[in-house]
């Protein structure tokens, strides 16, 4: 189980952040469940909202309605 911060969370969803390439290829190679907690969402929505608005913290959402952090499970 990876256990995620706010950084890679942000780098998901903002194509312009410097570290997006790097966090989406550790998420694709990676066969371990990635783990947050609510304190990280909530700051993430904060960020994603100043760098994207709406639909950026939209993004967020959709990634984990989709059980994207569990697909691949344990």
């Amino acid at each position: 189980m990876i256990l995620t911060d706010t950084g890679p969370l942000v780098a998901l969803i903002v194509a312009s952040d410097q570290h997006r390439q790097r966090v989406q290829d550790l998420y694709a190679q990676t066969r371990e469940a990635m783990l947050t907690t609510e304190s990280c969402i909530g700051e993430t929505l904060h960020l994603l909202g100043r760098a994207g608005g709406w639909p950026a913290q939209n993004a967020l959402w959709n990634l984990l309605r989709l059980s994207a952090f569990n697909r691949r499970g344990a």
